[in-house]
């Protein structure tokens, strides 16, 4: 009996890490574009793009701070506050230009980002820097009309998110499996042993 309060104990506490692990993961940015998926462009093209701010799982409700990373000559914010508040469950949009320079050449590129840092509120309602951050960058290429490739909105991540949250749950279906077949296996043996003593 004490072996099984024991081991429920563990299960628990290891559910516990691996649902707070679910919840450190909770908060992210969905990108349209990553190293592997440039953007490619014409010269003198303006191009908006679209993050996604994403706090799905979670217990509060969270702000972010963006910051843009690279070449900022070409990219820049379109909203002015860079202050963006995410509720619980929720997914806010970030909008941001990219302008190419009309003498640009087929070849030209740049490295371009936006650094995403998840903040807490003080007292006085100002953001405090509280430490994650999430660096989304890609490069912007030029190329010749001819030969430009397809820039359909591919969000960066989603199809691993939904793999990493299936995993986890059929992670926490194998340990509770295991743990009643365990328990299952120690009262029978307690049972036998009873039956032993009676004779």
């Amino acid at each position: 009996m004490k072996k099984n309060k024991l081991l429920w104990i563990f299960v628990i506490f290891l559910l516990i890490t691996l649902l707070t692990s679910l919840n450190v993961d909770s908060v992210g940015v969905s990108s349209p574009y990553w190293d592997e998926r440039p953007l490619y462009v014409q010269p003198g093209e303006v191009k908006e793009i679209i993050y996604l701010l994403q706090n799905n799982v979670g217990s509060e409700d969270v702000a972010m701070k963006a910051e843009v990373e690279g070449d900022s000559d070409i990219m820049q914010l379109i909203d002015t506050n860079n202050i963006y508040d995410v509720p619980l469950g929720s997914e806010v949009p970030v909008k941001a230009k990219i302008t190419v320079p009309a003498n640009a050449k087929a070849g030209d590129e740049w490295q371009v980002g936006v650094l995403f840092t998840v903040t807490s509120k003080s007292i006085e309602n100002q953001p405090l820097t509280i430490g994650t951050a999430y660096s989304k960058g890609f490069k912007v290429i030029v190329q010749e009309e001819s030969n430009l490739q397809d820039n359909q909105i591919v969000p960066e991540g989603q199809e691993e998110k939904g793999s990493s949250l299936t995993w986890l749950f059929i992670a926490i279906i194998f340990i509770v499996i295991i743990t009643f077949l365990m328990i299952k296996k120690s009262s029978r043996k307690d049972g036998d042993a009873g039956e032993k003593q009676r004779e």
